[in-house]
This record gives structure tokens, sequence and C-alpha cells, in this order.
């Protein structure tokens, strides 16, 4: 089920590909990622938007798995109200707080691409650092994402910002989860962001999918025969 509610397919839009995974590290975890496609009245014409997610539910287990369930479905939901980024995680966080009453917490990245103006915004909910590989550079930029974590207050709208990302074509944004800069090896050494930062500018110039795939060999390559102790999760964004 919880397979399920991950994308099934990739969105094709104009000037965006998308690639992206998960895996659990036990039989129910708490990351999520998503792709939200929705269309916008604007005057006369209507406009087409595409949300892209990524979160993070404190702890394992039933628990958490639910809460990303909820996330998820109050997501959808939010994202066919024309809401910036900002509003919907504002309102993600009220709704969140009703079942967790503060005792669990989600971080999260919300971006919402617009087709039209090839324009990509983002509110975060204290989640990971955003890395940006510069093509024309060939160099990593890493932006600490801000914000407050989903559900542990009523009310997060003071604690969240809303920003917006300028790509250049063949630019890429890595999403990603703590499970891969905290994935451990045998010694008990941390992936960490600084081997993730040269994953990235060491393939940055390959396609999104190729980029993905070779970031994953990496962490699983550093993780060597030591349990999975964490969910793992990717998102690569390239502009086209």
């Amino acid at each position: 089920i919880q397979q399920n509610l991950l994308p099934r397919a990739v969105p094709i839009v104009a000037g965006l590909r998308l690639q992206g995974f998960m895996i659990p590290a036990k039989e129910i975890g708490g990351d999520y990622y998503d792709y939200i496609s929705t269309s916008h009245q604007s005057g006369e014409r209507r406009d087409a938007h595409l949300g892209v997610v990524i979160g993070d539910v404190s702890g394992k287990g039933v628990a958490a798995g639910l809460i990303m369930a909820t996330a998820k479905a109050t997501l959808k939901g939010l994202s066919q109200q024309g809401l910036s980024p900002k509003q919907i995680l504002s309102q993600a966080n009220s709704i969140i707080f009703e079942y967790t009453n503060g005792h669990k917490f989600m971080t999260m990245l919300y971006f919402q691409y617009k087709e039209a103006q090839k324009t990509l915004s983002y509110s975060s909910a204290g989640h990971e650092h955003i890395l940006i590989y510069r093509d024309a550079l060939r160099k990593v930029e890493a932006i600490q994402s801000g914000g407050f974590m989903l559900g542990m207050i009523p009310d997060s709208e003071q604690y969240l910002e809303e920003k917006e990302l300028f790509l250049d074509s063949k630019d890429k944004v890595l999403l990603y989860t703590d499970g891969v800069t905290e994935a451990e090896n045998e010694p008990g050494e941390r992936f960490s962001l600084e081997r993730l930062k040269a994953a990235l500018e060491k393939n940055g110039s390959k396609p999104a999918q190729e980029l993905m795939q070779a970031i994953k060999e990496q962490v699983y390559a550093f993780i060597g025969s030591h349990p999975q102790y964490d969910d793992i999760t990717l998102v690569v964004m390239e502009a086209a």
C-alpha cells in the first residue's frame, strides 16, 4: 500500500525533467516524495502547475506511515486550490497537528513549477539542504532550507518563507532525506552532506536519470554490507 502511495509515473512538463526514488529501511517508512500536477484559471488563461514534494516523518513504523499517507492526501487537496507553496505548507501543518498534537513531526520541501513562466518557487518546513548543480560552472551550491517542521505547533505560518530558484539549462536540483546523509558503513562513518555534494559535483553533468542512478550506487557502495538504518529518498529536477 505504501509503495502505491509513491508516484507511479514521472510527469512530462515543458522545461523540467524529473527523477525520484524511495527505498524504505523497514516494512513501513516515513519518507515521502510526490509529483502533483494541477491547472489553475488565470483570467482567460489556464496555467499548468507542478508540485514537487519531498518529506520525512520522525521515527519509523506504522505511525510514521500513517502520517505520511495523511500528508500525501492533504497536499493533494491543497494543491488544487491555487495556493502558494508557503500557504500549502502552513495549512498542511494545521491539519497534521490535529493528528499528531505535537508528538510527531514531519520535515518537508514543497516546490511549485509554473510551466508557462518556467519559474520554480519553494517553501521549506525544516527539511535538509537544497543542492543545486550549476552546469556552466560545474559547481554545487548548497542552500539551507529553513522553516519549521510540520505538526509541532498549531500555526507555523510565521516560521515559513517562500523563495524562488533560478535555473539555467542543464542545471540540476537534488533533494534528499536524512537517510542519505546519515547512511552508515560498517565502521560507523556517515555518508555526510559533503560526500553527497561531491557525488553531485562528480556526476552533475549527466542527465537526470543517470545522475540519480550514479548517486544511488555511490550511497549503497558506501553502506556496503552494513544494514540500512533509515529510508533513503532522492529527487532530481533538471532544467531543460
